[in-house]
């Protein structure tokens, strides 16, 4: 199972932007949202 399964495709799709955010103080949670922001970028195409 994907590990970001809780972001499926239907929920991020018609959207005008995304806010992702993420600690300062945690490394993983910049590794995290790298990983959704490549996600995004696959499932919505390059801008």
């Amino acid at each position: 199972q994907d590990e970001y399964s809780i972001f499926p495709l239907q929920y991020s799709m018609d959207f005008h932007g995304y806010v992702l955010v993420y600690s300062i103080t945690s490394s993983k949670s910049f590794q995290i949202v790298q990983i959704i922001y490549d996600k995004l970028l696959d499932m919505v195409g390059k801008i």
